[in-house]
């Protein structure tokens, strides 16, 4: 984890909405110090979800891509190689700072879209040892998502530590007495880091039916939520690179456990979820989840811009008795109340809770909340935007469709962030926005800077965001962003 009194000062969190669909891209954020964890590195692993929506005439080509960005001096040199098909393939890019480099893929080559599918990893490697971070981009026709990749190479774990544990986040799709409806599934991907990987998944839910899991099947009996699955990797490929995909419909795999004994590369979410269940219309979700040793016990929370019905948040713990408190502010003001508490207990208890700030849709009047999350033990944290019916009847039909962003803890908060351009063929973004979060004790609105200018010296325009001791902890604000390159750091 980070140092939090040398390296903790800032959240940037980058959003895009567009007219009749929320198409998120979250933030890309690096760190001056190499001993900080961030999504800056040198290897990194990627894979693509299947997305929901057919090839058609209005969409003929669905887009999978990459954003490749640098906080190096400099040109630095990255190389490509994938295995489609068994055929290993290498391409060499070049990226300069201040810049990106759009790195395309057909997406028939790089969907994982069965349990079969084992060679869809995409390995991404620097010369010379300079850093990059990359967002994927799975941009479909009305159904676009993407996520910060995490590097392998950062996710080392403290000696301590002998396993590497991940807890998936997702939703469902229930399509239950919907004449017409596909059932889609709640899913997550893992890609392995290194050779002689074991991987362990116990699952969240009982699910029936039978399949391949790599080398190991299963069946009815062996796939209870009460059982784990179990597979060795011993591959000779190019590091790893073994792609595993669990795939379920009209089923949420939320709680589910992953564990490995070397780095894993998961990537959690739904082919189409909705948010929240049977609120139309679905959507592509896809998110990295940090492994368990960069988790944290403290967060700070920003509404989303331009929306009338709240926001939902899911939270995780591989812990027991682990107790979630969460203390909300109406935007302007200087009350808080504490409006939501649990314990999460994996004997007894669902491993994972949801809050909602807002109990009904389009509330008049209407004030965003900002929140902070307090746990006992550490948690894994995501946002989610509410489907189209929910969140559109409220803004004008101007706002919808869900998405997921894993938040980060207070403690793995950095000092620099890139803010990149995004420019989706599968439609028109309406409006650009970010969202930044500053714990308390670094709060110098003079010192936060987008570019060579303050982002916000108006200290009464950023809204405090207090404990559940009443006391401020941090400050949130949201700002319109132009779509194009930005530096946003704290000094």
């Amino acid at each position: 984890m980070s140092n939090l009194q040398q390296n903790a000062l800032l959240l940037a969190s980058l959003l895009f909405a567009a007219c009749g669909a929320i198409r998120e891209i979250e933030h890309q954020f690096v760190s001056a110090d190499p001993s900080t964890p961030g999504s800056m590195g040198t290897k990194f692993l990627v894979g693509f979800m299947q997305n929901v929506l057919p090839r058609t005439v209005e969409s003929p080509v669905p887009d999978a891509y990459l954003l490749v960005t640098t906080n190096e001096t400099g040109v630095v040199e990255f190389n490509v190689t994938t295995m489609f098909g068994g055929v290993q393939r290498t391409d060499t890019y070049t990226v300069d700072s201040n810049a990106t480099t759009r790195v395309n893929f057909a997406a028939d080559d790089v969907y994982v879209t069965n349990v079969q599918q084992r060679d869809k990893a995409i390995w991404v490697q620097t010369s010379n040892k300079k850093k990059i971070a990359i967002q994927v981009i799975n941009d479909e026709i009305r159904s676009t998502d993407g996520f910060v990749a995490l590097p392998c190479d950062g996710m080392t774990v403290p000696s301590d530590f002998r396993t590497y544990e991940y807890l998936i986040l997702s939703t469902n799709q229930d399509t239950t007495g919907q004449s017409g409806s596909t059932p889609r599934s709640s899913q997550f991907l893992v890609i392995t880091c290194d050779d002689d990987t074991q991987v362990v998944v116990t699952p969240s839910t009982a699910i029936s039916g039978s399949g391949v899991f790599q080398h190991t099947r299963f069946g009815p009996g062996e796939s209870q939520a009460s059982s784990n699955w179990r597979v060795n990797l011993n591959n000779n490929l190019i590091p790893a690179k073994q792609t595993l995909l669990i795939s379920i419909t009209n089923v949420d795999l939320t709680g589910t456990v992953v564990q490995g004994n070397k780095p894993l590369v998961i990537i959690s979410g739904h082919q189409c979820g909705q948010v929240t269940e049977r609120v139309t219309a679905c959507d592509h979700m896809a998110a990295q989840i940090p492994p368990h040793t960069t988790w944290g016990y403290t967060f700070l929370l920003n509404p989303l811009s331009g929306r009338r019905s709240g926001d939902l948040y899911r939270f995780a713990t591989l812990q027991d008795n682990t107790n979630v408190t969460i203390t909300c502010v109406d935007a302007g003001s200087s009350t808080s109340t504490v409006e939501h508490t649990t314990t999460l207990n994996s004997a007894l208890n669902p491993n994972w809770g949801q809050f909602e700030t807002h109990s009904e849709a389009c509330a008049d009047p209407y004030a965003p909340k900002y929140c902070c999350l307090e746990s006992s033990n550490p948690v894994v944290l995501a946002q989610y935007s509410y489907g189209y019916t929910r969140d559109a009847t409220c803004n004008g039909g101007e706002f919808g469709d869900p998405f997921m962003s894993v938040i980060p803890p207070i403690v793995q908060y950095l000092h620099l962030y890139h803010l990149v351009p995004v420019n989706i063929s599968s439609g028109t973004i309406g409006n650009h926005f970010f969202s930044v979060s500053v714990p308390i004790r670094y709060f110098q609105p003079g010192s936060i800077m987008l570019d060579d200018s303050p982002l916000e010296l108006d200290a009464t325009l950023w809204q405090a965001i207090y404990c559940s001791t009443g006391e401020i902890c941090g400050y949130g604000i949201t700002k319109d962003f132009d779509n194009e390159y930005h530096s946003l750091f704290h000094f």
